[in-house]
């Protein structure tokens, strides 16, 4: 699903960062497909260079807890109450994992 939903936002998009993919099937996002949606257009279509995403160029509110909290994307993930890991962090830890995953071949 994440893979369509790129490709209809980034219709040249061949080769999307591995973190990104892993972030979203680790996540549970509120309204399903809509807050995948939501989450998806959130992304700064300037991370869009030549047929890839860049992660670093994302724009996506996780520098920070409070920073994902006071956004609207707050309201399409669910926040652990587990005590355990934040979406921030989460996001954080994945981010360093390096790789690409290669969705549409030439």
């Amino acid at each position: 699903i994440a893979t369509s939903l790129l490709l209809a936002r980034f219709p040249s998009l061949e080769v999307i960062p591995k973190s990104l993919l892993k972030f979203i099937s680790l996540t549970n996002f509120t309204y399903g497909i809509r807050s995948i949606t939501y989450f998806i257009e959130a992304i700064n279509y300037k991370s869009f260079i030549g047929k890839e995403l860049v992660a670093s160029k994302m724009g996506l509110p996780f520098k920070s807890e409070q920073l994902f909290l006071d956004s609207n994307l707050a309201r399409h993930i669910v926040v652990p109450d587990d005590g355990n890991k934040n979406i921030a962090s989460l996001w954080n830890e994945i981010y360093d994992e390096k790789g690409s995953v290669v969705i549409k071949e030439q």
